[in-house]
């Protein structure tokens, strides 16, 4: 009895990861047209990340929903005002935002990374080897849930100037009231399974705004409308936040 039932949901669970294969194949050949709002492609993306995400990264300049959520803002309320004739301080600088970024007319465009292969500078983020007041902007996209974040923020905003600004954009769930965290969670594979990335090591939730504003930033919020998602092919309720220093 008991063998027979193992067969069963072996069974159920074989043809239910078939049908789940022929849905992702299908979909990375899904020919739906969408806009880039970073380069101007229009056309039929392709799809990325695990699980599989349809529709998410042009083909023409790479990008993903997050970096033409930030060109879409760029273009609808002045998100990147500060960088013109100002200084840019980029973290974990993706390729395909440079030229949105310098054609905002920064004095100065300084990607910054951990790994010296990947930027202008070798920057800790927790504890940055730069001036107070020193920058006008600051964009950081998807690089606070995999480190201190309460350093990084504290030393981000010693480092901006009054008036200066920071782009945040991080996993979040709006659901939840509370950042999930649990520092007994320390494999890739653990943590990718809790937090969705194997060196994530918190998924945010509503507290996100209320950790940015403990180190003294104001806080408003930009998110695409429901048109602007099909055309542009976004993540659905994805928040670009945008934190100013008074």
């Amino acid at each position: 009895m008991q063998e027979t039932e193992t067969l069963g949901w072996r069974w159920v669970l074989l043809k239910d990861r078939a049908r789940h294969l022929r849905k992702a194949v299908k979909s990375a050949f899904d020919t739906s047209r969408h806009e880039c709002a970073v380069c101007g492609f229009q056309g039929p993306f392709s799809p990325t990340s695990t699980p599989t995400v349809p529709n998410s990264k042009c083909p023409s300049c790479g990008c993903s929903s997050r970096h033409r959520l930030i060109a879409l803002a760029a273009a609808e309320i002045g998100l990147l005002a500060e960088a013109k004739h100002g200084n840019v301080l980029h973290f974990a600088a993706e390729r395909c935002l440079r030229p949105l970024i310098m054609r905002a007319g920064p004095t100065k465009y300084v990607r910054a990374d951990i790994d010296p292969t990947r930027g202008d500078r070798v920057l800790n983020i927790e504890a940055l080897d730069l001036p107070h007041e020193s920058y006008d902007l600051v964009i950081c996209s998807h690089v606070l849930e995999h480190i201190n974040d309460r350093k990084a923020l504290r030393e981000i905003f010693r480092v901006l100037r009054h008036n200066g600004k920071l782009i945040a954009l991080v996993p979040i769930v709006e659901g939840w009231k509370t950042t999930y965290e649990n520092d007994t969670i320390g494999t890739w594979k653990a943590r990718k399974v809790h937090f969705g990335g194997g060196t994530h090591i918190r998924y945010y939730g509503q507290d996100f705004r209320d950790r940015l504003k403990s180190v003294g930033f104001d806080v408003s919020e930009f998110c695409a409308t429901p048109d602007q998602v099909v055309r542009y092919s976004l993540m659905r309720g994805e928040r670009i936040f945008i934190c100013g220093k008074p």
